[in-house]
């Protein structure tokens, strides 16, 4: 009969106690040996984090810039004459802003000096107010009447001259002859009724039943220590309305059918030294070069965007001929 070997306690958790150790001096091990992995990892995925935060917010404060000027561009210059003579004289050569600009659209140098730096903007805004009747003027007089009643504060009466108040005109989208903007001489009481007169027809326009009045809006943009301020001629003085914006360029075509903006804007992180600007190769070479020698510790961006301006279309496009 074989002999029961027998194992003492001791050199059994001896043997227990070897194996456990290798496991964790292997473990140590391979842990050492991908720890740097996991550091460059972590490392790389934390900077992308940062910089996909950092693009996102000079994304949005170029965003909170086109959503600020999408509606202004896009009825700019309803009912009023694109041409600089025609505009002018819409308004009586008054003498005050903006009527005195050249014309519905134009850009300046900004308060800094910069070329192309300041946009200047007339357009209309609808007011929802419908004529109750169609309109012949002289024919029918000067007065004008409405289903509703008109706000208070949205039309200030001009009684004689040119206007000098933005709020002294107003536009209709159905006006014949159109491009026809109107000076508003008297508000009636129960604000039902205006007098109104027309600088490029003082003789005859007509207007037509339940189309909506629109009140002549005006407004300019351009960037100052890193804001984008506007002046909309209700308020006075400029107003500061996006911050973080380094700096902003307007450029028209040649008939003043387009319109390209330029926004440079910065992210929301500074850093130590000096970065490179993150798509300026979009810009054209002029624009380009005046913007490389920006130092900033912050990433600046570069967002354009190209839009149409509707009521501008000039006649070489309205009439253009095979």
């Amino acid at each position: 009969m074989a002999k029961k070997k027998t194992v003492l306690f001791g050199q059994r958790k001896s043997r227990n106690f070897a194996f456990t150790l290798v496991d964790i001096l292997i473990s140590i091990f391979f842990f050492l040996f991908l720890i740097p992995f996991f550091l460059t990892l972590l490392q790389q995925t934390g900077n992308y984090l940062i910089k996909l935060i950092d693009y996102r917010a000079a994304y949005n404060r170029a965003f909170s810039v086109v959503s600020l000027l999408r509606y202004p561009i896009f009825y700019c210059g309803l009912g009023v004459p694109t041409d600089v003579d025609g505009y002018k004289q819409s308004f009586g050569n008054s003498r005050f802003q903006p009527f005195n600009w050249t014309g519905p659209v134009s850009v300046v140098k900004n308060p800094l000096g910069l070329e192309n730096a300041e946009l200047r903007i007339v357009f209309a805004k609808c007011d929802y107010k419908k004529l109750k009747s169609n309109f012949k003027y002289k024919e029918q007089g000067k007065v004008i009447s409405f289903t509703k009643k008109i706000d208070k504060n949205t039309i200030v009466a001009s009684n004689s001259g040119a206007p000098n108040n933005i709020k002294n005109c107003i536009v209709f989208r159905s006006s014949f002859p159109n491009a026809n903007p109107l000076v508003v001489r008297w508000v009636s009481s129960d604000r039902y009724f205006l007098e109104v007169e027309s600088y490029l027809n003082d003789e005859y326009f007509q207007l037509y039943k339940n189309d909506k009045m629109y009140l002549l809006s005006a407004l300019k943009v351009f960037c100052k220590n890193a804001i984008l301020y506007t002046n909309d001629y209700k308020i006075s003085g400029d107003q500061p309305r996006v911050d973080g914006i380094q700096d902003i360029r307007f450029y028209l075509d040649n008939n003043k059918n387009f319109i390209t903006i330029y926004i440079l804007s910065r992210g929301k992180f500074q850093y130590n030294d000096y970065k490179k600007i993150i798509g300026i190769e979009r810009c054209f070479p002029e624009l380009e070069s005046e913007w490389s020698v920006i130092k900033s510790t912050y990433q600046l961006y570069v967002y354009k965007t190209v839009w149409r301006l509707p009521n501008c279309l000039s006649e070489n496009l309205l009439f253009a001929k095979d």
